[in-house]
């Protein structure tokens, strides 16, 4: 039972290498003088370098994000490989999100830099009313998701070895 239980963990770890993934989390860090914020996406790749975010949590300008949002004619694409740099960005259409404070937020790319602009300013969106921002997108490692897996399988390995244990009185 041990050779099964270590074979089908074995499996699970070579699916994940087994091809590109269809989906990516990416965390975002941005901060400037419109406010600052952290959020982690959740995106579909859709084309070889254009990923659809369908999720973000996180907090902007300290306020909770409650959902994703089209404020600003926002297209919600991230792009990773970049074509420029190598490392994920965001277009001029940029990524748009909601905050339980009221307004909405478009982080964005214009002019060789990236910007927000808030609704709280700027109803439309315009780029030109936006302030220029420190804008990091990264993507977790794929060591951390073997190792978190791993240490999972351990975790139920080491309870079903419990399970099978009877006491005797």
């Amino acid at each position: 039972m041990i050779i099964k239980t270590l074979c089908v963990s074995a499996l699970a770890l070579a699916s994940l290498y087994s091809g590109p993934a269809n989906a990516k989390l990416f965390d975002i860090t941005f901060s400037g003088i419109g406010g600052s914020g952290k959020a982690q996406v959740d995106a579909i790749l859709v084309t070889p370098d254009y990923y659809d975010v369908k999720s973000i949590l996180g907090f902007g300008n300290g306020s909770k994000i409650t959902d994703l949002s089209t404020y600003a004619s926002a297209d919600n694409y991230l792009s990773y490989p970049s074509s420029n740099s190598g490392e994920p960005y965001v277009s001029f259409s940029g990524l748009s999100f909601a905050t339980a404070a009221g307004p909405s937020y478009n982080l964005y790319s214009w002019n060789n830099g990236y910007y927000e602009v808030s609704s709280a300013v700027d109803a439309i969106g315009y780029p030109q009313n936006g302030t220029p921002i420190t804008l990091t997108v990264s993507v977790p490692e794929v060591s951390t998701w073997v190792m978190m897996l791993a240490g999972f399988t351990l975790l139920g390995f080491v309870g079903y070895r419990r399970a099978g244990r009877t006491v005797r009185a």
